[in-house]
């Protein structure tokens, strides 16, 4: 090497290095500079046009291309996991990883475990960047479009016929498409139109016997899947199309429970169903996907997306890990083999504690929106929405041990139910759970359940809750529900408590044996089934049931005080016993408004009523109205029995018949005029807050 090369050498590499001195120091200012960091938060950033190589450090690409944020959440997780391990298992600040905008497509779900773990100084927290809305996506996009005629479009998909994949769904745009099935779906009149009945002479688990002038004549059923209400309809059931007798119209199925005349049904996914714009058919032996769009730009621009996984996150024995403001979408769902025992959720936390998903949006999802099973307790779900999902809202599952002391607050949860209908839009168990101020509507089944069938399900709060329009597709039921499971439980330190809870609307629907519609049939605002003991009923609002505001089936030592029932259509109360061991029930303190006139205020479907007020120890200072003047004195609307010869059985001697003098009943403003009778019984004011939140509802 000549001198003039020497010199030369030594003058790039001193170049070299000084600007690589350079660069690191830029490198520290971008990440000093950023609005996001902090000395007490360590930030790392992904984005879909990031890397996993990378260090995660930086909001976005450098210039060079030679760092940025990262490609994964999983890895975002695994740098945190490294952390952890370098500084002895501890983290010394809070770790917040900023999701960029974009939509993340899993292949598998993300797990959590122990290891991942925040502290309550220090948690982990998972976010959207600020002002973007990233997508976590159980599903795969479809984009191998092929016209094979004029209106007909499919796509192969290898999977599916490898068996390897398989779904019910498909997302287009911000909706699901209609999976092809007989009779049409009519969105106009989707409870009520578009059911075949089943014309079974006996019951029957293994089929359905259809009326031979809708038996569709197909020539092939392969895939084909009955969705079917059997029994009383409680709920539905997904159920394959083993084989077909077209002499016999019937069609064969494996049933858990038994198919009876009316039980209304639809079949679906045969390919000579597919006759209309917006349906779609998947071969599972072909691997072909076909679908007919509404869009006549398709596939231009439309984003086509099915379920792949059946979850998305899972917590698994971790501890103060957050999510926030993240959007959950397109997850499968399983076929149940159990009745009300749904399997799927977007994110499932198990043995978690102190966690929290918070403001996040739950949408067109197969399962629920969140799962809570086997110690998983002082977790947060908090300011979520949950819209338009397959099952329900949130859940607890008792695996082991069940959930406690979670709290499930201020959601909005609605139109849930697509899929099954057996669900809730939240079902809590286990003991010092709080459910208060979530909006619920639009559910097919209950707004709130409370399982208990085992005794550990006590010190449970339901509060300042919205429940509108419940029982839609379902009968039996009741906006907020409570079972103990057919048993005897005489623990009355077993309490739960239903206060200050704002019910309307609570439907029901069943057929008959013609095949009828009905929907005044046996549901509730708040129904104590199967012997549902030691309920604390104080301060609801409920207002438009079917058979009445409040049922007790069963049960003993429940007290229902202080709470405003509003036009029960054919009940205001039902006090239904099973056995001997339905006793002491407390009834007082309440405001009764109803305008039917063929209406009773309290019903029994046996008459057991004895001198010692076996069913109802105590029912007085009570205050009774008929808005359409009729003479409650005469009726006999007490069971059986007049006002006076009610009285004479030692009950309601302080209750007052008048009107409460509502501030606007028609605006449904519950509070009252100062001269009102309600003060005469000493019934305590619904809070104010209530009272305006429902005034605001009903503008």
């Amino acid at each position: 090497m000549n001198r003039r090369t020497f010199l030369a050498f030594v003058k790039l590499t001193w170049l070299g290095s000084y600007l690589q001195v350079i660069f690191q120091v830029l490198k520290v200012k971008v990440l000093q500079g950023s609005a996001l960091q902090s000395a007490d938060n360590l930030v790392f950033y992904v984005s879909p046009n990031g890397k996993d190589n990378w260090s995660g450090r930086i909001e976005n690409p450098n210039r060079w291309n030679t760092d940025g944020p990262l490609a994964t959440i999983q890895q975002a997780r695994n740098l945190i996991r490294q952390i952890k391990i370098n500084q002895g298992g501890i983290l010394d600040k809070t770790v917040t990883v900023f999701i960029r905008n974009g939509t993340y497509y899993l292949e598998e779900p993300i797990v959590f475990l122990p290891e991942d773990s925040g502290t309550a100084n220090f948690p982990i927290i998972y976010r959207a960047y600020p002002g973007e809305k990233p997508v976590i996506s159980g599903g795969r996009q479809i984009k191998n479009w092929r016209r094979i005629r004029e209106n007909i479009w499919v796509a192969k998909l290898p999977d599916v016929k490898a068996k390897k994949w398989y779904f019910r769904l498909l997302r287009v745009g911000e909706h699901w498409a209609i999976r092809c099935r007989y009779p049409k779906f009519n969105p106009e009149q989707a409870l009520t139109e578009g059911w075949l009945f089943a014309k079974n002479s006996s019951p029957s688990k293994d089929k359905i016997v259809v009326d031979s002038e809708f038996f569709p004549n197909w020539s092939n059923w392969e895939g084909a899947e009955v969705n079917i209400f059997p029994d009383r309809g409680w709920a539905n059931s997904i159920l394959q199309v083993n084989n077909v007798e077209r002499e016999s119209n019937t069609l064969f199925i494996n049933s858990e429970r038994d198919i009876i005349a009316g039980n209304r049904f639809f079949i679906e996914n045969v390919a000579e169903a597919l006759n209309s714009p917006g349906e779609w058919y998947l071969d599972k032996n072909t691997g072909d996907l076909i679908y007919w769009p509404l869009d006549k730009n398709f596939p231009k621009n439309v984003e086509v997306v099915a379920p792949f996984l059946d979850r998305c996150i899972i917590l698994q024995g971790v501890e103060h890990i957050h999510f926030q403001k993240l959007k959950f979408t397109d997850t499968n769902y399983k076929l149940n083999v159990q009745y009300f025992s749904p399997l799927d959720a977007a994110i499932w936390l198990i043995n978690a504690r102190h966690c929290e998903i918070k403001d996040c949006t739950f949408n067109l999802l197969g399962g629920y929106a969140v799962r809570l099973e086997n110690k998983s307790n002082e977790n947060k779900i908090i300011g979520n929405t949950m819209s338009e999902l397959g099952e329900g809202g949130v859940f607890f599952w008792p695996a082991q041990f069940e959930p406690s002391n979670n709290l499930i607050a201020s959601n909005n949860i609605w139109k849930c139910g697509k899929i099954y209908k057996g669900i809730d839009g939240i079902h809590i168990r286990g003991t010092g759970n709080k459910v208060i101020d979530n909006y619920i509507s639009k559910m097919p089944r209950t707004g709130i359940f409370i399982n208990a069938w085992l005794e550990t399900t006590k010190y449970n709060i339901v509060q300042d809750n919205v429940i509108l329009d419940t029982s839609l597709e379902t009968n039996d039921s009741g906006a907020i529900y409570i079972i103990a499971g057919r048993k005897h439980n005489d623990n009355v330190d077993n309490v739960n408590i239903v206060q200050f809870n704002y019910i309307k609307n609570s439907g029901g629907l069943i057929t008959n044996n013609a095949g009828f519609v009905n929907n005044e049939i046996y549901t509730f605002g708040i129904y104590l089934d199967d012997y549902s003991s030691n309920i604390k009923i104080w301060g609801n609002i409920i207002v438009n049931s079917i058979f009445g505001a409040v049922c007790i089936h069963g049960g003993k030592n429940n007290t229902i005080e202080n709470n405003i029932f509003i036009n029960g259509l054919q009940h205001q109360i039902r006090l239904q016993p099973i056995d001997e061991f339905m006793e002491n029930n407390i009834f007082r303190r309440n405001i009764i408004v109803f305008e039917n006139s063929n209406a009773t205020v309290l019903s029994s479907s046996k008459e057991l009523w004895q001198s010692d007020k076996k069913l109802l120890a105590e029912c007085d200072f009570n205050l009774y109205w008929h808005t359409e003047g009729l003479n409650l004195l005469q009726k006999p609307i007490f069971l059986g029995k007049t006002f006076s010869q009610w009285q004479n059985l030692g009950f309601d001697r302080n209750s007052i018949i008048g009107d409460p003098l509502f501030i606007d009943l028609d605006e449904e403003n519950f509070d009252f005029r100062s001269n009102s009778p309600a003060f005469r019984i000493n019934f305590q004011r619904i809070p104010l807050k209530i009272i305006k939140k429902i005034v605001l509802l009903n503008k």
